[in-house]
């Protein structure tokens, strides 16, 4: 006998009624599904997902002060958490959050090429995530999209 490769442990209630049909030995896949379908849509996890860049073409600073950067050309905004005219997202649940992001930069007229970071952060209600340009940088965006933020909720917590 071959050891199971995945056990999926969906709901009490769901696994009963599988049982139940096992010993009546009168499987009805398109029950389980429903059965499934259903659970899931009680679970009701909140869809939290950004994507955007800078929207200018060409160089933004250097700057006499850090600035919060703005990436107001939005390809998505599910949840509308990101605010594209402040450069914040705010987290709208407790949870494991993914970021990105990339840049195309220099730093007193030295190319830096292009650099990211994509750090996993678990947030609280309210938290407020964003890129700063810091002092003395310059960041460049083109229409390759060279520059980008972008984040989504790998779960709640």
């Amino acid at each position: 006998m071959s050891k199971p490769v995945c056990v999926i442990f969906i709901n009490p209630s769901v696994l009963c009624k599988i049982s139940l049909m096992e010993k009546k030995k009168q499987p009805n896949i398109w029950t389980e599904v429903r059965d499934v379908r259903d659970y899931l849509v009680l679970v009701k996890q909140p869809k939290v997902a950004f994507s955007a860049d800078l929207g200018i073409r060409g160089d933004l600073g250097p700057q006499n002060t850090e600035i919060t950067l703005t990436f107001n050309n939005i390809f998505t905004n599910i949840g509308n958490n990101y605010n594209p005219e402040t450069g914040l997202f705010t987290a709208p649940v407790k949870g494991v959050y993914y970021f990105r992001f990339t840049a195309c930069g220099t730093q007193n007229r030295q190319s830096l090429g292009a650099i990211g970071q994509w750090p996993v952060l678990q947030l609280e209600v309210g938290d407020i995530v964003c890129v700063k340009l810091l002092l003395g940088y310059t960041i460049n965006d083109s229409p390759d999209n060279l520059s980008t933020f972008s984040g989504f909720l790998i779960y709640p917590l």
